[in-house]
């Protein structure tokens, strides 16, 4: 071999990996490196909470859609205690459930468990969303036959000790952790991967710093291994001002409870509120609830109430409109009523129904409409609609007089006026019906 520093891997199923350094030198004599491989230690696996197969549909039972999301993906989602499915890459799931009043929860192995939540859905249109939080449980680390005092530091942890008990644990984050063992001045890093809640147990033969360093060398510092948080790290450096918000929910879900969750949050928040259009009620309230308590929380409540008050005040405007045309209507009915009982005073030769629609009748007009040998006729013909103000009305109409003579009509006359009316005791009364144009 090239004279140098390397180090040894080696690896078998069932096994957990075992490194070492080695310095090769043209002084150094020939020699062998023994690595020792230690059983993996299997896992207990947590007891699964009881289920039940989902009850079949009810005969033309309503159903409607529910999501729920846990930003988990492989979470387990019961409904009523029922398997209801698994989240998706994104931690979200979408099922259909009946109407009615449900209880749902849901589970991962290895992560917290979140508070049942309980939904009561009225009908097809109520489309519920669920949301869960969920956290990955710390695992441990289990050091066999490990001396007092010795330093263990992970990843973004501080320092733990030793006690010299033949058994020591201590708590890791879940993940791809690098550990630091130090043996007074000799150190030495592993790498280990933990699962959430589970338990990694080495034996200290075989994480020693000293039983790492030759005799003959110096102890050779291992290559910096990079771990979740240098990973987590390096993504969102190059994700921090994206405008992509895929990638943001990619980034929460890989890197859940990291140390930028809260920073890749507000971003996000802030992505998906300038992507709501301002007006629109379901567009808002999808914003509520994503983020019930996010950066423009208050901005949405009040669009959404003032959204609420313009369409409460064009609702009132419409009903008063409406009452108005309908008012209107009615006003337009008792003018042209006026109209037509005044034309039917002189068809009937009646004086007394001339005046009771005409209160100031001319004297002249009066005595000459029921003459035997020769009376006078007047008619009105609406010529467009009545306009209203109060209790005053105007409506222009063809009038037309003529004389009648031994029952032959004589020439007339005809001519544009605007009739004017006035409404007393609830009814439409002509005050002159010859008004000038």
């Amino acid at each position: 071999m090239t004279p140098g520093t390397y180090l040894i891997e080696a690896r078998l199923p069932g096994y957990q990996a075992a490194r070492r350094s080695i310095t090769v030198d043209r002084s150094t004599p020939p020699g062998v490196t023994t690595l020792t491989l230690e059983r993996e230690i299997a896992k207990v696996p947590e007891t699964p909470a009881p289920t039940v197969e989902p009850p079949p549909p009810a005969p033309n039972a309503v159903r409607a859609p529910l999501v729920v999301r846990t930003g988990v993906a492989d979470t387990r989602v019961f409904v009523d205690n029922a398997a209801a499915g698994t989240t998706d890459t994104k931690g979200e799931l979408r099922t259909a459930i009946d109407t009615g009043k449900h209880t749902v929860r849901v589970e991962k192995q290895g992560f917290s468990r979140a508070p049942e939540q309980r939904v009561d859905v009225t009908s097809a249109q109520n489309r519920p969303s669920l949301t869960f939080t969920i956290a990955a449980l710390p695992a441990k680390l289990q050091i066999m036959g490990a001396p007092k005092g010795i330093e263990i530091r992970a990843a973004g942890g501080g320092a733990a000790y030793t006690d010299g008990s033949p058994s020591f644990t201590m708590d890791v984050r879940a993940g791809e952790q690098a550990l630091q063992i130090k043996d007074g001045k000799a150190t030495r890093q592993i790498a280990k991967t933990f699962d959430p809640g589970g338990t990694v147990t080495v034996a200290w033969r075989d994480i020693s710093p000293q039983q790492s360093a030759s005799p003959t060398s110096p102890v050779v510092p291992q290559p910096p291994l990079v771990t979740t948080e240098a990973k987590e790290s390096q993504e969102w450096e190059r994700l921090k001002n994206t405008q992509d918000p895929d990638q943001l929910e990619n980034f929460l879900r890989d890197y859940r409870g990291g140390a930028h969750n809260g920073a890749a949050s507000a971003r996000l928040d802030e992505l998906l509120w300038a992507r709501v259009k301002q007006n629109d009620v379901k567009a808002i309230q999808a914003y509520e609830q994503r983020f019930p308590k996010g950066n423009h929380a208050g901005d949405a409540q009040r669009l959404r109430e003032e959204i609420k008050k313009q369409g409460e005040l064009a609702d009132r405007l419409k009903r008063e409109k409406d009452e108005k045309d309908k008012l209107t209507d009615a006003e337009r009915a008792g003018i042209l009523a006026a109209v037509q009982s005044f034309n039917d005073a002189f068809v009937h030769k009646s004086v007394k129904e001339l005046k009771a629609i005409w209160p100031g009748a001319l004297r002249d007009w009066s005595e000459s409409m029921n003459q035997k040998s020769a009376y006078f006729v007047a008619t009105l013909f609406p010529a467009g609609s009545p306009e209203i103000s109060g209790d005053k009305a105007v409506l222009r109409c063809d009038l037309t007089t003529m004389t009648i003579v031994r029952g032959q009509p004589q020439p007339g006359n005809k001519k544009s006026v605007k009739v004017t009316l006035k409404k007393s005791g609830g009814r439409w009364l002509i005050e002159d019906p010859r008004g000038q144009e």
